[in-house]
């Protein structure tokens, strides 16, 4: 089983002009949906864990847990999606980088963020939307950059060290800016 998933990420990072036989690429669908079970049962898990540690992390080691939740967290949670876009990119595929990169940015504002609130209060325990001035204006200032950009059609290198130092401006202002309370109530 494992050979065949390394076998399936050599045919994705490695591509060929080979020709496989149809059978050769194809996971059974029982078997794709119990390892799909499987990978979210261990992320939930591992996710569980990576919170509920954050705020003791953060006083061990006098960090702040803000930096943490709203920039380490991040970064590391989505780096599947960041190496499948440098993939694309390096491939000269902006469009299918700027779609998964976009696309999950709209997932989670459309559909996960409202479904946990939903789902909070269901459980009778409130979820708040709480952001302070600082986080909405990183929000509107990355929204009108991401905008400009996607409005120019065309980039180049000085439109990624743009966007990169933008980002290292914001994870510099997490890192010294403190909220009291992060329960928002």
């Amino acid at each position: 089983m494992v050979r065949l998933f390394l076998k399936y990420c050599a045919i994705f990072l490695f591509p060929s002009n080979e020709t496989y036989e149809e059978n050769d690429t194809e996971i059974p669908v029982k078997i794709a949906g119990a390892w799909l079970f499987a990978t979210t049962l261990f992320v939930n898990l591992i996710s569980d864990v990576l919170v509920n540690t954050i705020e003791d992390f953060a006083k061990e080691y006098t960090v702040n847990a803000v930096f943490l939740a709203s920039v380490i967290l991040p970064l590391l949670s989505n780096i599947a999606e960041m190496v499948s876009a440098i993939i694309f990119a390096f491939k000269n595929k902006m469009d299918l980088c700027l779609g998964v990169t976009i696309g999950s940015t709209i997932q989670i504002a459309l559909f996960v963020l409202p479904v946990s609130i939903l789902y909070g209060w269901l459980r009778q325990k409130p979820m708040r939307i709480f952001s302070q001035t600082y986080e909405s204006a990183c929000l509107l200032a990355g929204v009108m950059t991401i905008s400009f950009v996607l409005q120019g059609g065309s980039t180049n290198w000085f439109v990624g060290i743009f966007l990169l130092s933008m980002y290292i401006i914001i994870a510099t202002g997490f890192a010294y800016h403190h909220i009291d309370d992060l329960t928002g109530v």
